[in-house]
C-alpha cells in the first residue's frame, strides 16, 4: 500500500535559528514593542572535520507577525570569512549566493577543516561585524553490532542495532540522527497493517534523533525508529558544547518551555559550531517481502 504523506521533519543536524527565534516566548528577541525592534543579524555556520566546507547563512531576524519570506531577510554583500587560527594566513572567503540572499559559498571548495583545531568566523556588512569562534571535535571511532550494517538490508525482525563509540576530543557532547530517504510522494509503510487513521502526527515523520550528553558511549536503535521502508541514513556525530547547549534549549523551546536559545555569535545571533561525525546508509525492507 502507497500513500502521500506530509511528513514531520526532526533534524537535530541543522536547527534554523530564524524559526526558533520566531517560536521564543519570553525572549529579548521578541520585545512587546515589535516597532521599535532592530532585527539582529543571525549567521549559522557548520564546520564538518574531515569535510569541505560547502555554505554559510547570514540573515536578519524576521518580524514576530506577517508572512516569512526568507528572501526578505538574507543579508547581501558582507564581507566574510573563515580563518584556522593556528595557521594563519589559512584562510577561507565567501561570495554571495546569486541565487538565494544571504547564503554564502566558499571561493575555495576543497578547504577541509581539522580535528582539535580552532577555528574563527567573521562577518562585516553595513558597518556591522559578527563574529564567533570553535574548535572543531576530533575523529572517534564507531561500532555497530551485531554486525556492520553499512549498505545492508534489514527488518524489524532483525536483532537490535547497537552502537557504541570512543570519546572525541574537544566534544561537548553527541548527537544520533536518522533519516528515511525515500520519496515522501510514495512512503511505503514496515507494518503491513498500517491504518493511516490510527496514525498519531509524529509516527509520520520521516528523521528523528536524541541529544547524548559527553559521557555516553553507546546506544541501543530501537525498531520503531525506522517506519518507513526503503533506504535510510544515520549517524552519529560528536558536537562542540555550544552546539549541544544550542540544540538541547531547541528540543525545550519545540516541547513548550520557556527558554531563551543560547548563542555564541559576537555582535548577533545564530550558531558556529564544529562536528566530527560517522554516517552509513541501509535499506529498510517489510517482514512480509
Amino acid at each position: 500500500m502507497k500513500r502521500s504523506v506530509k511528513p514531520v521533519r526532526i533534524t537535530l543536524s541543522v536547527l534554523s535559528p530564524l524559526l526558533a527565534l520566531l517560536l521564543m516566548p519570553g525572549c529579548d528577541s521578541t520585545p512587546t514593542e515589535v516597532d521599535n525592534y532592530d532585527p539582529e543579524p543571525v549567521l549559522t555556520a557548520y564546520l564538518v572535520r574531515g569535510e569541505p566546507v560547502r555554505e554559510i547563512y547570514l540573515q536578519r531576524v524576521a518580524p514576530v507577525t506577517g508572512f516569512y519570506d526568507p528572501q526578505d531577510h538574507g543579508i547581501v554583500g558582507a564581507e566574510l570569512f573563515l580563518a584556522r587560527l593556528d595557521m594563519l594566513p589559512d584562510t577561507l572567503r565567501f561570495h554571495d549566493d546569486p541565487e538565494e540572499r544571504g547564503h554564502y559559498l566558499p571561493d575555495d571548495t576543497t578547504w577541509v577543516p581539522e580535528g582539535k583545531a580552532r577555528y574563527r568566523i567573521e562577518a562585516r556588512f553595513g558597518g556591522e561585524q559578527v563574529w564567533a569562534e570553535t574548535v572543531v571535535p576530533d575523529s572517534f571511532d564507531l561500532t555497530v553490532l551485531p554486525r556492520p550494517i553499512a549498505g545492508d538490508t534489514l527488518t524489524r525482525e532483525d536483532d537490535n542495532i547497537f552502537l557504541q563509540w570512543t570519546a572525541s576530543d574537544s566534544a561537548g557532547g553527541y548527537t544520533f540522527n536518522i533519516m528515511s530517504l525515500a520519496d515522501e510522494d510514495s512512503l511505503v509503510p514496515l507494518d503491513p497493517d498500517y491504518d493511516p487513521e490510527d496514525a498519531d502526527e509524529d509516527s509520520l515523520g520521516r528523521s528523528g534523533g536524541w541529544m547524548m550528553r559527553e559521557d555516553q558511549r553507546t546506544l541501543t536503535i530501537p525498531w520503531i525508529m525506522f517506519y518507513w521502508s526503503g533506504p535510510y541514513r544515520m549517524s552519529v556525530m560528536a558536537v562542540t558544547k555550544d552546539y549541544y547547549d544550542y540544540s538541547f534549549a531547541w528540543l525545550r523551546i519545540m516541547s513548550g518551555s520557556e527558554v531563551t536559545l543560547p548563542t555564541n555569535i559576537h555582535g548577533g545571533i545564530g550558531i558556529f559550531a564544529g562536528l566530527s561525525r560517522h554516517q552509513f546508509e541501509f535499506y529498510m525492507k517489510p517482514t512480509d517481502e
